[in-house]
């Protein structure tokens, strides 16, 4: 073999051959590596669990901030129907007022006459013109008194509360009396005319008709 022909020490009979030269290649990590890797994901969940708890607080605000939108809108509409009421009702209890002042006046008035002048014909005057006064104020706000004609009893708007006997089998079922007036506001009847009705009652037998009919089986 010449001198100056470069002999490749790398490779005899196939076997590598290291230089003393050369370094091995370690394969092992640092260990500052996995400490490093463990801490990001450390701080990756405490991030996570960060804005997790920013949107729960973020919610928590959201549904406080609702619930009391909720309840001033519920007190706003309570106060609005109390308004609707009491202006609904207002015309309603400034005639009962009215009513009470005049009521006041007439009593007044009947305290101040002398027994003797204190008549029956005088109080009942005072008492009719009470009713009128009630009605009129019912009439002011949409409530009319009704008195039926007729005979017949209409179940629809009169209710009887008391029955007159009679020996009149035609007249039985038929309008007696009436007692109180009905009330309706817009065709709706609040309260029933109450009457008195005719109830037709048998006439019974005198003592020998009873005695004719025994004889005769009846």
């Amino acid at each position: 073999m010449a001198d100056d022909e470069e002999i490749n020490v790398e490779s005899l009979n196939g076997v590598p051959v290291q230089t003393a030269a050369q370094e091995p290649v370690s394969a092992v990590t640092p260990a500052g590596s996995s400490e490093s890797a463990v801490d990001s994901l450390r701080l990756s969940i405490e991030a996570g669990f960060a804005r997790l708890l920013d949107a729960f607080d973020q919610k928590l605000t959201y549904d406080k901030f609702k619930e009391e939108q909720v309840t001033r809108l519920h007190a706003e509409l309570q106060q609005h129907k109390a308004n609707l009421l009491f202006q609904a009702i207002r015309p309603f209890v400034q005639g009962i007022i009215r009513l009470h002042d005049d009521t006041e006046k007439i009593l007044t008035a009947l305290k101040r006459l002398d027994p003797a002048e204190l008549t029956p014909e005088r109080v009942f005057r005072a008492f009719d013109g009470l009713i009128e006064d009630l009605e009129l104020v019912l009439r002011q706000n949409g409530v009319e008194a009704f008195r039926e004609p007729g005979e017949q009893l209409d179940p629809r708007r009169q209710k009887a509360v008391k029955t007159t006997p009679t020996r009149d089998l035609l007249t039985g079922g038929r309008v007696a009396e009436r007692l109180h007036p009905g009330f309706e506001q817009d065709g709706i009847v609040l309260q029933k005319e109450r009457v008195a009705v005719f109830q037709y009652v048998a006439a019974e037998p005198a003592n020998g008709e009873i005695q004719d009919q025994v004889e005769k089986g009846e």
